[in-house]
């Protein structure tokens, strides 16, 4: 019969988005993952012995005890069988059930009481003494008083055999079950101290790694740990060596270039003001003044700044103090700061550079513009929204590339010479963050800068 297509459909969407998948179920870090292949081998262990102790060694034992107290309890009844008054119990059978360690008694007759509950020990003890003694008797374990309640009828009273607990439950279960969850335990604990001290170079290294990322200078990581942490923290050291001897390097280059651009530049200034007043002056200055921002703008763009080093601000503060700088007499800049204070590191130059191109660019393409800020667990997101015009979906991701503008001119008036947006992004990914371009509620573009906290 052909499964109904509802029945069917539902069937799939249960599986796939219901159950959890296996990779759902695994520890993400790598100390779990390692813990967990420690422990989970040791559970199945466990469990294993557990069973082979319970249903080989425990009930073989338990059975022997039983057979060996139910011949007991027959050597008794066959002495007293041999007596024609049932009234009493013969002084030899006392005796003999005081060397066996048992206590006898007799009691008024009566109808025994059938007990459906029994445990596995009153079970096997139970079926011990029916093949020995064909007798219908009732048993009771009493775990208080740690003794073994044995009834039977004997004419018109009942035969009571009262024995310790001890004769018939081995004291090896719960010797072995403190072994054994003992043993697991302290196993467990040197592995869980084992294993932190072989994952914690680890998250040291991607922390520093995280932290060279974002330009902070800090001393060589000290390797530790095993073998291969050990030579992967060595390979990691000489490569930020590498990197500050290329970024000092380039940053030598850089300072020696814009010398010997700015030399030629102050020689024509000299020779053009040398020259009559005049249209031709008045261009010659307007061409080198273009020229001088526009070799300040790749230099900017090449150089970044790599040399400034991290300081913590009030987020709050530093948000008004940019919306005051960049607001215009007749426009200003809405601010909408987070409800508490927050403090974060960042190189102020550095993002105030990149937050005032976005701002610089909503000023010129719309007339409301809005600064806000979010804090996340561990990131903060600086906000610039405006009403402009906005970028298309499918332009965005050009807009980051050096050089690269929407309008097509160079004309400065226009928007400069297209690094603006490539600046603000390499210098927020120093940081570690990212810029993300989408639609603003006010109809334009809206510019999210994720900072690490």
């Amino acid at each position: 019969m052909r499964m109904p297509r509802r029945l069917l459909r539902r069937l799939r969407f249960f599986i796939h988005s219901k159950w959890p998948r296996r990779h759902d179920l695994l520890p993400k870090s790598l100390f779990g993952r390692s813990f967990l292949i420690i422990v989970a081998p040791m559970a199945v262990l466990q469990l294993v012995l557990a069973f082979v102790f319970y249903e080989r060694h425990w009930e073989t034992v338990t059975r022997r005890l039983t057979n060996a107290l139910a011949n007991e309890v027959r050597v008794i009844t066959v002495l007293m069988a041999g007596q024609a008054n049932t009234d009493y119990i013969p002084r030899q059978v006392q005796s003999l059930a005081g060397v066996m360690e048992m206590q006898l008694s007799l009691s008024a007759g009566g109808e025994l009481a059938i007990n459906q509950s029994y445990n596995k020990t009153e079970r096997l003890l139970e079926k011990a003494l029916h093949e020995t003694l064909l007798y219908p008797l009732h048993i009771e374990i009493n775990r208080d008083a740690k003794q073994l309640n044995i009834w039977i009828p004997w004419g018109e009273r009942v035969l009571q055999v009262q024995v310790n607990q001890e004769r018939v439950l081995s004291s090896t279960t719960y010797i072995f079950i403190l072994w054994m969850v003992g043993t697991a335990v302290l196993v467990v604990t040197i592995s869980v101290l084992f294993m932190r001290n072989q994952v914690k170079p680890l998250k040291q290294l991607a922390k520093v790694a995280d932290d060279v990322g974002r330009g902070i200078d800090l001393p060589a990581l000290r390797p530790s740990g095993a073998l291969e942490v050990r030579q992967v923290t060595v390979a990691f050291n000489r490569m930020r060596d590498r990197l500050q001897r290329q970024v000092t390097g380039r940053m030598e280059i850089l300072r020696n270039v814009s010398h010997d651009l700015r030399t030629p530049l102050t020689r024509m200034r000299l020779i053009i003001a040398g020259l009559p007043a005049g249209q031709m002056q008045d261009d010659l200055r307007q061409e080198l003044s273009e020229m001088n921002q526009m070799i300040e703008g790749y230099l900017a763009f090449v150089r970044g700044d790599a040399e400034e080093t991290l300081q913590t601000i009030s987020l709050n503060e530093w948000l008004q103090e940019m919306a005051h700088s960049f607001s215009l007499p007749d426009r200003m800049i809405k601010v909408r700061q987070p409800r508490q204070s927050v403090q974060f590191s960042i190189r102020p130059q550095a993002v105030r550079r990149a937050v005032g191109n976005l701002l610089t660019n909503a000023m010129r393409y719309g007339q409301q513009v809005r600064l806000s800020a979010q804090v996340k667990s561990d990131e903060v997101w600086i906000v610039v929204e405006d009403d402009g015009p906005g970028i298309p979906a499918d332009q965005r991701a050009s807009v980051f590339r050096p050089f690269q503008r929407l309008e097509p001119s160079r004309n400065q008036a226009t928007g400069g010479y297209g690094l603006g947006m490539t600046i603000a992004l390499d210098l927020i990914r120093q940081h570690g963050g990212d810029i993300l371009l989408s639609e603003s509620v006010l109809g334009g573009l809206k510019a999210t800068i994720k900072l690490p906290r």
